[in-house]
């Protein structure tokens, strides 16, 4: 999961792929960036 967006708008998102070319894809997790935030804070090894 990732915080994405810029200083107007901000999501939550999950990467779904990234390419050979560095390219990524990702999906917005409905709901604001409060009610997902505790997505935020795991940490993955």
């Amino acid at each position: 999961m990732l915080l994405a967006g810029n200083q107007q708008a901000q999501s939550v998102v999950r990467v779904v792929a990234v390419d050979a070319d560095g390219q990524i894809h990702f999906s917005v997790l409905p709901g604001s960036v409060v009610k997902n935030r505790h997505l935020l804070d795991r940490t993955v090894a």
